[in-house]
C-alpha cells in the first residue's frame, strides 16, 4: 500500500521534481532581487532657465564619481533644435583636456534629451569629464545652467582639446545614472545541482509517456 497523500510510480515522481524546480527558481528570483542594483542619479533638469550654448565648438560636464556607484550607465544631455539632426560626438575622458579617452560615440541629435547608454566603470571618487565635440556646428546647442548647485562638478565650454574650467558656477542640462557592480540584469545565477526545467511541452510529452508505462505494467500483472 502507498502512504496516504504520495502519488505513487513515474508520474508522482516527475510531479516531485517539478515542484522541486519551482522552489528553486522561486528562490533563484529572491536571490536576484536580494541582488538588485544601488544607483545614483544626478539631475539637474529642474534648475534650468531656458540658457543655451551658442556659437561654441563644444562643451562638457565634469563630474564626481560616487564611491560606491561607480559604473556610468549613461548620461544625457538636453540640445536646441538648431541642432537637430547635426551629429556631435561624446567623449568620456579622465581629464578635461589630453587625458585618457575612456569612452566615445558619435550621436545624431534629437531636440530635447539625448541619452547616451556607456556602461563605464569609472575609479570610485575620481573626477570623469562627459565632453562634446559640435564637430564644427557653432550654432545653438546644448542647454546649461548658472549656479545650477550640483557641486560635484561643473560645466566646461571651447573646443576638443582647449576647454575651460572658468565656469564653475555653471552646469550642463544633463542627467547620469551611476550604479554599483550590481547593476544589469544577472543572466545567470549559479545553483547547486541545477537541472534544466522541462518545457511545458515536454512535460507533457513526459506525462503521457508515464501513463503508457503505467498502463502497461497493470497489462502485465493482469
Amino acid at each position: 500500500n502507498c502512504r496516504r497523500g504520495r502519488r505513487p510510480g513515474l508520474l508522482g515522481d516527475m510531479r516531485d521534481i517539478v515542484s522541486t524546480f519551482r522552489k528553486m527558481s522561486t528562490e533563484a528570483d529572491q536571490a536576484h532581487s536580494q541582488a538588485a542594483a544601488s544607483t545614483v542619479t544626478i539631475d539637474t533638469s529642474a534648475s534650468w532657465t531656458d540658457l543655451w550654448n551658442y556659437q561654441w565648438d563644444g562643451s562638457g560636464q565634469s563630474l564626481t564619481v560616487p564611491t560606491v556607484e561607480n559604473i556610468l550607465q549613461d548620461i544625457g544631455f538636453y540640445f536646441h533644435e538648431d541642432s537637430q539632426g547635426e551629429t556631435f560626438t561624446l567623449y568620456v575622458s579622465d581629464a578635461m583636456n589630453d587625458g585618457e579617452t575612456l569612452f566615445t560615440t558619435p550621436f545624431t541629435v534629437t531636440t530635447g534629451l539625448n541619452v547616451i547608454t556607456t556602461n563605464l566603470v569609472l575609479a570610485p571618487g575620481s573626477l570623469a569629464f562627459a565632453l562634446i565635440d559640435y564637430n564644427g556646428f557653432s550654432e545653438h546647442t546644448a542647454a546649461y545652467i548658472e549656479f545650477a548647485g550640483y557641486d560635484g562638478g561643473q560645466s566646461v565650454f571651447k573646443a576638443e582639446g582647449s576647454f575651460t574650467a572658468d565656469f564653475e558656477s555653471y552646469d550642463h542640462r544633463f542627467i547620469a545614472n551611476f550604479t554599483d557592480s550590481l547593476g544589469g540584469p544577472v543572466e545567470t545565477l549559479d545553483v547547486p545541482n541545477q537541472v534544466p526545467v522541462p518545457e511545458p511541452g515536454t512535460l507533457v510529452l513526459l506525462g503521457t509517456g508515464a501513463a503508457a508505462l503505467a498502463a502497461r505494467r497493470r497489462k502485465q500483472h493482469s
